[in-house]
């Protein structure tokens, strides 16, 4: 999960110059929290967010970029991902809900995307989740406004709310966090992977986690312990 936690480069398909856009408070955090890698935002209809040069799609970006960031309406979800994996994305979060938690249609739009996922061997965080941080490299890519200095707690969040609310707290307590998942309705990388991950991770020294379902109940009581 080097890719999603420690990118090199992050790209936000849906960045916007609108600051009422999910996609315009993510850009600005990510750059107001001094991420040191490249930002790349994706947006057909502008030449630049944010002061920084906007690109077509993910397949106009000049490198092979290693996390992208969506956050688009959830019809144009689909096309985007096959777009990443064309353009050999290392990572995705998808932050757009509308999918397994909204009935039938929406779960096998969410099943055939996490189908592409698995078959490129690509990490998924969501869909419906709030994003991603990794605090000790500087990478706060969700829409809320989160900011902590770097530290050894870190928090899984199957609630997006919860998380967010939860991490507010404790950084009020004074507690400073080292990573932040918010999984969403994790189709494809689940709260074991993120708990594997951490286990081996050197800023890490204690993980919470908050957990409304297990889908492989066996496989995270092997690596819990």
């Amino acid at each position: 999960l080097d890719t999603l936690l420690r990118p090199r480069s992050v790209a936000v398909v849906g960045a916007s110059d609108d600051v009422s856009k999910h996609g315009h408070r993510l850009l600005k955090n990510l750059i107001g929290g001094g991420y040191e890698g490249r930002i790349y935002p994706v947006n057909p209809n502008a030449q630049t967010v944010l002061g920084l040069k906007s690109y077509a799609s993910l397949g106009a970006i000049p490198e092979r970029v290693d996390l992208a960031v969506i956050i688009i309406p959830a019809s144009l979800v689909l096309d985007t991902v096959r777009e990443a994996i064309a353009a050999r994305v290392g990572s995705i979060v998808i932050i757009t809900a509308g999918f397994g938690e909204t009935g039938e249609n929406g779960r096998r739009i969410q099943n055939e995307i996490a189908e592409l996922c698995r078959r490129a061997n690509m990490p998924m965080v969501g869909p419906n989740c709030m994003g991603v941080c990794n605090f000790p490299a500087k990478l706060t890519a969700v829409f809320n406004d989160l900011k902590s200095a770097p530290g050894t707690v870190s928090f899984i969040s199957q609630s997006g709310t919860y998380g967010v609310t939860t991490l507010n707290y404790g950084l009020k307590m004074g507690i400073d966090f080292s990573t932040f998942v918010s999984s969403g309705n994790e189709a494809v990388t689940q709260f074991s992977d993120y708990l594997e991950h951490l286990g081996n991770d050197r800023d890490t020294r204690v993980i919470m986690g908050y957990i409304e379902s297990l889908r492989d109940g066996q496989r995270f009581a092997r690596i819990a312990k």
